[in-house]
């Protein structure tokens, strides 16, 4: 018996790797067939996959293969808290680190099925703001510095959930709606040049640096095709006698440059002005040239979406490094909105 474990398998889904999952849950089968004529017994695979939120499509997926579920429960907030100071290396801040953990976590609203990254995600963006605080040699004795600290945190922490992604959306606006508000796109903010550039940051993200010639030519769409065939016929011999690579969408989102995203969003912006059933998209106001200070507008607005992650020190202005954070169903949906044939610009065979 071969026990294969698979983590983060809801990361998977929103990668677009449904299919992935659905070979690795009939593998068994696989080994059978491969074994038909073997006298021996074929050895078979127990599939673990582990999740940190069970969706509608997670169970859709593996309710075929009559799966056994294993619920953990959730930490407690003494329990996230030690392992927030272990991982964080807090270790000298003492108790009150913890404590301000503790109430922390009473603040934040809590997570589906008990997730508690995202809770962690806050405490590394607010923990610079009150990081003094828990080293000063004063405070630990001091009652009236931990009620300042914790009406500091109360004040900014409402002023973080203000600006979270459901708020930048405009959740707000859909009432008691049913279904994923992020895949409705038409009820967004955003406009349609800055869901370009979200567009841009996945294929900079998931497309090897190398494709870009190939995938974002600026000789139009035919031309372009036509010289990927001919690119994908020369290789083929030349790819042979290469190591095979792993597919970024099983890696996670690669770090791309501020210079390669430009490049990428511009060729999708000529691209896009040039299509036929993008042209009704698209007002005169975005067909006039854009400029950089408008760029970099979108650019801070996804990123307090968490649709994009500056990777670099905001002090650093030279040679600036985002990651897109978007997942695929809300890239797919950007790209039906738009009208935009995605699929011909992601390579998946990277």
């Amino acid at each position: 018996m071969l026990y294969l474990a698979l983590d983060h398998v809801d990361k998977l889904l929103d990668r677009g790797l449904g299919a992935l999952l659905t070979c690795i849950c009939t593998i068994n089968d696989q080994i059978a067939y491969l074994n038909m004529f073997e006298a021996t017994q074929p050895w078979e695979v127990c599939v673990l996959l582990i999740t940190r939120g069970m969706s509608l499509d997670f169970d859709r997926l593996v309710m075929p293969f009559y799966p056994a579920y294993v619920h953990f429960p959730p930490y407690t907030t003494e329990q996230l808290a030690e392992i927030l100071v272990e991982q964080l290396g807090m270790q000298a801040a003492g108790d009150r680190f913890r404590a301000w953990l503790v109430h922390l976590h009473g603040l934040v609203p809590p997570a589906p099925d008990g997730d508690w990254i995202e809770f962690r995600s806050a405490v590394v963006h607010l923990l610079p703001e009150f990081r003094d605080a828990f080293f000063s040699p004063t405070a630990p004795q001091d009652d009236k510095m931990k009620k300042k600290l914790e009406i500091a945190t109360s004040h900014r922490v409402q002023t973080f959930l203000n600006t979270r992604r459901r708020h930048l959306f405009g959740y707000h606006k859909l009432g008691n709606s049913i279904g994923d508000p992020s895949e409705l796109i038409s009820c967004t903010n955003l406009s349609q040049n800055c869901l370009l550039l979200v567009l841009a940051g996945y294929l900079a993200s998931f497309n090897p640096q190398e494709t870009d010639v190939r995938f974002l030519s600026s000789s139009g769409g035919l031309r372009r095709k036509k010289r990927a065939k001919k690119n994908n016929a020369g290789e083929g011999s030349a790819t042979g006698n290469k190591k095979q690579q792993i597919s970024q969408l099983l890696v996670g989102p690669r770090i791309f440059t501020l210079q390669r995203l430009l490049a990428i969003y511009l060729n999708l912006r000529v691209e896009a002005e040039a299509g036929s059933s993008a042209l009704d998209l698209v007002d005169e106001n975005s067909r006039s040239s854009e400029t950089r200070e408008e760029i970099f507008t979108h650019l801070a607005t996804l990123v307090r979406m968490q649709l994009f992650q500056r990777t670099t020190p905001p002090h650093v202005l030279d040679n600036i490094k985002f990651r897109c954070l978007a997942d695929a169903r809300f890239v797919q949906e950007t790209a039906r909105y738009l009208s935009f044939p995605l699929d011909a610009y992601l390579n998946r065979a990277t």
